[in-house]
């Protein structure tokens, strides 16, 4: 029995009904998950970014008329307790402008926070690098704090290379990824030392040095 033109409509506006109420669903789930933090040099709006099991947590940062949107796995209410030493981006200060920056480790650190040195640094890099995503275009390299043999190949360099003889090398960087007893920023001379207790703990201490450069912290 062939089904009447009227009941035909009425499937199709009860689907459609279902349809707009569903995706109403999804936009306002969506909109309901983004914030704005107060942060030490203003507010940063915040829109969550969901990628297989992964929760990224994106600031909207405006320099220069331009947007910028890192991605973020901390929100920064989660990092507030985390130890930040005051002043530490003058140690990237120099005189003619920072010229190179290098951040390095040792080289056994990736097997021993699980292969995630890139989920550590990438948020910096990407702030503090040449990319179209860098705000403070500088060349950033990758290092070694001893001879590696292995790929990629890397030059050796730890803090000793920005602070020699106690004079600050002149146009060189450094930022020095360890694990220790804290998850703290801090500073030996002019270097910038990122620790963490574990894994998670520094790419916590990564992410928190991260948003220091755009002024979340």
């Amino acid at each position: 029995m062939k089904m009447n033109k009227r009941k035909i409509e009425l499937i199709i506006a009860f689907l459609i009904i279902i349809i707009v109420t569903i995706s109403l669903f999804i936009i306002f789930k969506k909109d309901s998950q983004d914030f704005v933090y107060k942060g030490e040099k203003g507010e940063y709006k915040f829109d969550i970014q969901q990628i297989g099991t992964v929760t990224f947590y994106r600031p909207h940062v405006f320099v220069g008329g331009k947007e910028y949107i890192y991605a973020f796995r901390n929100k920064p209410q989660n990092l507030e307790e985390l130890p930040l030493e005051s002043g530490i981006l003058n140690k990237l200060n120099r005189q003619g402008g920072l010229k190179e920056l290098y951040i390095t480790k040792d080289v056994n650190l990736s097997s021993q926070i699980e292969g995630n040195v890139n989920i550590v640094t990438a948020p910096m890099a990407s702030i503090l690098g040449k990319t179209d995503f860098g705000i403070y275009r500088i060349r950033v390299n990758s290092a070694y704090t001893s001879f590696h043999a292995g790929e990629p190949v890397a030059p050796t360099v730890d803090c000793s290379t920005v602070n020699y003889n106690g004079k600050v090398n002149k146009t060189v960087g450094v930022v020095y990824l360890k694990l220790g007893n804290d998850n703290k920023i801090y500073s030996e001379g002019d270097c910038i030392i990122i620790e963490g207790k574990d894994s998670d703990g520094l790419i916590k201490a990564g992410e928190k040095f991260a948003y220091h450069l755009i002024g979340v912290f």
